[in-house]
């Protein structure tokens, strides 16, 4: 009895932590993929001449640059974004960035205005 009693807390405990490790798995791409988009933002915000349009680029886990074909766990992300002017803006721009994880699909979006002069 005590051995049947054991074996079912043993397989809901294993339940739990494989639940669990999922959501750090799925947390930690989240949080990579929220870092990236902010450090896009950051990139267009130092560069006076934002090109308007849809672009793209690949980036591995680490944030460094990443092959389009990579597959597997530590593939990276596709990180896409527009800039739009802002309408009522002068010298402003409206980005948004979103990044990409095979497997996942998009896994974080960022709005931003770049590019205004402030008071």
């Amino acid at each position: 009895m005590a051995i049947g009693v054991v074996s079912v807390l043993v397989a809901g405990a294993a339940g739990v932590l494989t639940g669990a490790s999922g959501a750090i798995r799925a947390g930690r791409a989240s949080t990579t993929a929220t870092l990236l988009a902010m450090q896009k933002v950051e990139q267009l915000r130092a560069d006076p001449a934002v090109l308007f349009g849809t672009h793209e680029d690949h980036v591995a886990v680490d944030g460094t640059p990443g092959p389009a074909s990579a597959t597997g766990p530590g593939a990276g992300f596709l990180r896409r974004w527009t800039v739009t002017p802002a309408s009522g803006v002068p010298d402003g721009a409206i980005v948004v960035v979103e990044v990409f994880s095979r497997g996942a699909g998009r896994v974080a979006e960022l709005h931003a205005l770049v590019g205004a002069q402030t008071p």
